[in-house]
């Protein structure tokens, strides 16, 4: 499995808007991208220090919180 299939499939438990614990099937990712893909998406060249190693986009709806309050 390669790295982007393996942090795109992670799962665990989570909470919902009651705190109370809910699996999650899925990391909440949408889009995962390193190396050159990473590169191409901030339009950049590969090797620009500006890059991050390894960088992943959320899908729409997914937040992530060390807490259990709502999000407002």
């Amino acid at each position: 499995m390669d790295d982007d299939a393996y942090l795109l499939a992670q799962n665990g438990t989570g909470t919902d808007v009651n705190a109370a614990p809910e699996p999650c099937t899925h990391s909440g990712l949408k889009q995962v991208d390193a190396g050159k893909a990473a590169a191409d998406y901030f339009y950049v060249k590969p090797g620009d220090a500006r890059v991050p190693d390894l960088f992943g986009v959320a899908q729409y709806g997914v937040v992530y919180t060390g807490g259990t309050k709502p999000v407002r």
